[in-house]
């Protein structure tokens, strides 16, 4: 940095560099484009597409039958979510109306496969901040969810356990039983993970200087979410735009919505994510509850082998915000096109902008927090 006597003006030089796509210091195959003064970031770009698998093509290739299988591959981490949204466009395309069981059992699991999604985004986000004992206990109790879904379908990811019309099987006591014990295990848990992290001092400094989401980004790359949801905005589809199991919760909705965010950096966007856990063991528990009284599991599996014409177009509120899926069918055995929108491309559009002005060791942290799964970008 050289400093000019006359001007008295600083000037410094700008050198580039690049981070990723294969790299250690690299959480995921990105690759960023980094001009930097020193250790403080001046401008960022950034190369996605190293994960790429084509999955939306397959599509295409496979009878329709078997597209709940590729639906799972969409969000790894929550293949519920890319399957229950599959699900709702064809059986709107044939016309079909689901039970309230078959219902009540869609909610409790997907609901139970957002809270695994959280834990597994806010324990990656711990441990690059360096508490790795959040990031132990939070990984502790995600077990207890994946192995309630090994339970039930038999495979902890990929579980395919929505079906075109219905569920893969119904929920037996005992199931129903063991959720319920690793509800009331979770929310124990919530105020251990406030504990060691919101109460930390050095945690919650560091956080509330960086990685801002203003409102002007979040309109302009129309970031939905809890990214959204922890700066004040209160889109969240399952109360303005109400479908399948979320439609029971219409006596509830009022009682179940989360307020009092206006500010979407780090630490918000960690406490918003805490907050809509306990905000899902509430909606779980009102499935749990209305589950007995419906005692037979009456669906209507899809077994036609051709497809209907026309098309669908279908938004549910996955983990990282609005999902969409647009399915066209002209009639026979494959769909003509199906294709995701995922709210992580949104998040990850707005990542540079979070980078400038800080420095080099925090563009991890700052990765994290957005909860950016690039399983789900480059599909």
């Amino acid at each position: 940095m050289i400093k000019d006597k006359k001007e008295g003006v600083l000037y410094s030089d700008y050198y580039d560099w690049n981070m990723g796509p294969y790299q250690s210091n690299m959480p995921v195959p990105l690759q960023l484009h980094i001009r930097s003064d020193g250790e403080i970031i001046h401008s960022v770009r950034y190369n996605r597409g190293y994960a790429y698998r084509g999955t939306e093509y397959l599509f295409e290739i496979f009878r329709w039958q078997q597209s709940i299988v590729l639906g799972s591959q969409i969000i790894p981490e929550a293949p519920l979510f890319s399957e229950w949204a599959l699900c709702l466009a064809v059986e709107r395309l044939f016309k079909i109306e689901l039970s309230p069981k078959v219902e009540c059992i869609r909610g409790i699991l997907l609901e139970l496969s957002r809270i695994s999604y959280h834990l597994k985004t806010l324990s990656q986000f711990c441990f690059t901040m360096g508490i790795e004992t959040v990031f132990h206990f939070m990984m502790r109790e995600r077990e207890l969810i994946l192995n309630l879904f090994e339970l039930m379908s038999g495979h902890r990811f990929g579980k395919a356990f929505f079906q075109f019309g219905g569920v893969l099987d119904d929920l037996s006591a005992g199931v129903i039983d063991r959720a319920d014990k690793v509800c009331d295990r979770l929310l124990s848990r919530f105020k251990e993970y406030e504990g060691l992290s919101i109460e930390n001092r050095t945690f919650t400094h560091r956080l509330e200087k960086m990685g801002l989401l203003t409102d002007a980004l979040i309109h302009r790359y129309q970031i939905t979410g809890p990214n959204a949801k922890a700066g004040g905005f209160s889109e969240d589809l399952r109360f303005i735009q109400p479908q399948g199991p979320y439609q029971l919760l219409a006596s509830e909705l009022c009682e179940l919505k989360i307020s009092g965010y206006y500010q979407s950096n780090p630490l918000t966007r960690f406490k918003y994510r805490i907050e809509e856990m306990r905000q899902s063991i509430r909606m779980i528990r009102v499935f749990l509850e209305e589950l007995p009284q419906y005692s037979y599991l009456d669906q209507t599996i899809v077994s036609e082998n051709l497809l209907p014409e026309g098309e669908q177009w279908v938004s549910v509120e996955s983990p990282q915000g609005h999902m969409d899926v647009h399915l066209v069918s002209e009639g026979g055995k494959k769909f003509s096109r199906v294709f995701y929108h995922m709210p992580a491309v949104a998040s990850l559009a707005a990542y540079p902008h979070l980078l400038k002005q800080s420095y080099v060791e925090d563009c991890n942290v700052i990765f994290y927090s957005l909860g950016v799964e690039m399983s789900e970008v480059d599909r």
